[in-house]
């Protein structure tokens, strides 16, 4: 993010522009050694905006239901895209497959995060360039001790070195997303 606003919006470096973290309280968000739910639950979490790319997210879980994968789908947040997330989720087939649990609180997150398998977040930056910054609920759910797969749009790359602290897939790419979210289901010892 300090890229781009140095490159695209000041088009030079300045010392009045500083980077300050997100901090997260790591005695809320912490594991709680609960073992992968049968069948494996994938959670988002987000707002449900363009940029947050849960259409992708609907998309890879048709791939994976394709591919013989029996698994849930959460998907935490409420936003404008609602009614094309019901859509995508009905003309997918997978009604009661994926489900829009709607906005809930931090209490009911960190269940939420102790009841999943994986966490995905496949960010993108919108078609009006709005994009992520930082989003905290990637340090959450890493610091609840989910593998986590995202994208490596605005300040992702921060935070998720791909094969280390998590698995990066290009943007607007639902068969990646896909193919990594199999790899840590599959993979217990990669998870």
């Amino acid at each position: 993010n300090y890229r781009f606003i140095v490159d695209e919006r000041m088009h030079a470096p300045t010392p009045q522009l500083h980077r300050l973290y997100n901090g997260i309280d790591l005695d809320l968000f912490c594991p709680n050694g609960s073992t992968a739910p049968k069948p494996p639950v994938v959670l988002g979490v987000g707002r449900l905006v363009e940029k947050k790319g849960f259409v992708d997210f609907v998309r890879a879980f048709a791939t994976l239901r394709e591919r013989g994968h029996e698994l849930r789908g959460w998907i935490v947040g409420e936003g404008r895209e609602r009614p094309v997330l019901e859509s995508a989720i009905r003309e997918a087939g997978l009604d009661g497959v994926v489900e829009l649990l709607g906005a809930v609180d931090q209490a009911r997150l960190r269940h939420l995060l102790h009841d999943a398998t994986v966490w995905a977040l496949p960010c993108l930056v919108a078609e009006d360039g709005n994009r992520d910054a930082l989003p905290t609920v990637i340090l959450e759910a890493m610091a609840s001790g989910l593998p986590v797969v995202s994208t490596p749009v605005g300040g992702i790359e921060e935070m998720i070195s791909d094969g280390r602290d998590g698995l990066l897939v290009p943007q607007r790419s639902p068969d990646a997303l896909a193919s990594a979210i199999e790899r840590v289901v599959v993979d217990r010892e990669l998870a």
